[in-house]
Order: C-alpha cells, then structure tokens, then sequence
C-alpha cells in the first residue's frame, strides 16, 4: 500500500507534540495468509482499491533529542467486506464481518539538527 498523509501538529514549551491528521492509501498488492493457506491475489481481489484513514499522533520529549512518538491510524471506510460460512454439527453458520484497517505504533525518535532547551527555557 502506497501512502500519501496530510498532517497537523501542536508543540507545547518543546516537551510534547500533539497531532491529528489524514492518511489516503492505495493498494498496489495483497497478499493474504489464512489458516496456513497462502493467497496470492491481484487488484480484483475483495479489498477496495484506496483506504482514507484518521490519524492520532503523541511525541513527548525523554532526554535531550531523544522522543517517543505513539500513532493511531483508523480507517474512515470499510476496507472488505467478508461472508462467513462454518461447518457445525447441525449444519453451516453464516455471517457478515466488515473489516476495517488500523494500525498502532511505537517509535523512538532522535533528532540530530534539533536545538536543545536549557533547564532555563533559553534555546541552545
């Protein structure tokens, strides 16, 4: 999935960054891995072709140039949806799932141009 991302940030007296954003994808590949079964699928495959996602996004300053970023992403749209049908006992269940894509991430930061804040506020 290529990305391309519109994003707005807030800093506070250099110590935390806070932002929220968009994010639009689109699929250039899939490959898809279910119960062991390996699936190689093409562009017709069940997902949409583009994804338009909501971003969340907290940096907080640890040590000097060292930050620790969290991101939240969450799909706006469906992603896929998906029909269901299980063997049981009785018979087959069947049921509907939509499918959304989102994403969690941790990173460690290190900026090595950044200017460093004395214990006073004045910039270095």
């Amino acid at each position: 999935m290529s990305r391309c991302l519109f994003f707005v940030r807030y800093t506070d007296k250099d110590i935390i960054f806070r932002g929220l954003g968009f994010s639009y994808g689109q699929l250039v590949g899939v490959r898809e891995i279910e119960h062991g079964a390996r699936t190689e699928t093409n562009l017709q495959s069940p997902y949409t072709l583009s994804d338009l996602e909501v971003l969340a996004d907290v940096q907080l300053r640890i040590w000097q140039r060292l930050w620790f970023n969290v991101r939240y992403s969450y799909s706006m749209f469906p992603i896929r949806h998906r029909h269901y049908k299980v063997a049981i006992p009785n018979g087959y269940e069947e049921w509907d799932r939509t499918e959304y894509n989102n994403v969690l991430s941790f990173r460690l930061i290190y900026v090595f141009n950044q200017e460093l804040i004395s214990k006073r506020g004045k910039k270095k």
